[in-house]
């Protein structure tokens, strides 16, 4: 074990920080920092996590001190032995992607992020986590990255589960679309929010919380960005303004053969659509699994039974399993006959509660009458995009 205690080696920084709490699907993480640091990660988070001053013992499944310092000489010191080698974020983000390395410690274990240098001591016996980073912006980056991670695994030991799905709110009751990338999660959603009075729960993640009544579930939106296609961004005038100058000319069937994204927030893109952010709902009356298949015949098919439905719900869940966002911090680990209880238990709830299709979709003919140049410079509001950037 490490020869210290938290908060022993920052304990007159730990009088002057505030304490704050981080909630989410019924659970928190008391936070330790200084406001300003607090204030930025709210502004990340909401209004998904709700971060409110004071702390919360009852809920409470971490201690989280956020020290705007580089990690302490007596620390330092102490990791001379040789580290384990992980992965902490595998995404196609470069603020993000990054290895790490592990010194263990007994109970204890330091980490260090490569991209960003910080580091995070972790005590498990005492429920502590302390980060070391002197630049505000890396801190805010990685406290927000490792709320995400605690909360991932803390929500599948409560028997949640987190998928890949989009969903909005028809009516105070939830809807998902499922779907794995590039089945058109983003593009439904996006088309739910022009054409439908709806308000948006999430763009890209959503997680279901088992509900104490009955068999209904809770559904909870993510703080994730929201990545949309240049080829989606050009068939949704709203949101023009986002659309990259330099991409401006490129054919509109090239824009989708490259694959490029930009990344927005869930804030602004609803602003566009004269929506709302809902950050969570008791129930959920529907459940889309999406499937992008223009060799098949457009279709919805309802499914016929919860076995079926627990597959496809293995096929998109993300949490500990997901191949990107790892469990990097482990605190706390959640074993694979949990996470299948768990998926299990939510499709009989889903099932009972909800009625459940298969979506299989294509491109509209609109869509494809664009691919045709001479047609998408004549298209009303495609052609803005359409014509070539003058050279400087």
């Amino acid at each position: 074990m490490l020869p210290f205690t938290f908060p022993s080696l920052t304990d007159y920084l730990y009088i002057m920080y505030q304490h704050y709490r981080v909630d989410y699907a019924g659970l928190t993480v008391n936070l330790c920092a200084f406001d300003e640091v607090a204030q930025s990660i709210r502004a990340e988070v909401q209004p998904f996590f709700v971060l409110q001053s004071g702390s919360n013992s009852e809920s409470c499944v971490a201690n989280l001190t956020l020290n705007l310092a580089p990690l302490p000489t007596e620390i330092a010191e102490l990791l001379v032995h040789e580290p384990r080698l992980l992965q902490v974020d595998t995404s196609l983000y470069v603020h993000l992607a990054s290895e790490g390395l592990r010194w263990d410690f007994d109970n204890q274990h330091v980490i260090r992020i490569t991209l960003t240098g910080t580091y995070a001591v972790i005590d498990i016996e005492r429920s502590r986590i302390t980060l070391y980073q002197p630049e505000q912006t890396l801190l805010t980056r990685d406290a927000i990255r490792l709320l995400k991670g605690l909360f991932t695994v803390f929500v599948e030991d409560c028997g949640g589960v987190q998928l890949h799905s989009s969903s909005v709110v028809a009516d105070g009751k939830g809807v998902l679309l499922l779907g794995d990338m590039w089945q058109g999660k983003t593009t439904l959603l996006l088309e739910m929010l022009r054409e439908f009075n709806v308000q948006q729960l999430s763009c890209d993640t959503t997680v279901l919380m088992p509900n104490t009544k009955g068999n209904q579930i809770c559904a909870y939106g993510w703080p994730s960005p929201f990545s949309v296609s240049h080829g989606t961004l050009a068939d949704h005038p709203e949101l023009y303004e986002f659309f990259p100058e330099e991409r401006k000319g490129v054919n509109y069937e090239q824009l989708w053969a490259d694959g490029k994204k930009s990344v927005l927030t869930s804030e602004q893109v609803v602003s566009c659509f004269a929506s709302s952010l809902v950050p969570s709902v008791k129930n959920i009356s529907l459940c889309l699994i999406v499937r992008f298949s223009p060799e098949d015949t457009t279709s919805i098919t309802r499914i016929e039974n919860i076995d079926s439905l627990a597959k496809h719900l293995q096929l998109v869940y993300l949490g500990s399993r997901d191949p990107i966002y790892h469990n990097w911090h482990q605190y706390l680990e959640v074993d694979d006959a949990t996470i299948d209880r768990n998926i299990q238990m939510i499709a009989e709830a889903l099932y009972a509660s909800s009625e459940v299709y298969v979506l299989t979709w294509a491109p509209s003919a609109v869509s494809l009458m664009k691919r045709v140049p001479l047609l998408a410079l004549s298209h009303k509001a495609l052609s803005r995009l359409m014509q070539p950037v003058a050279p400087n």
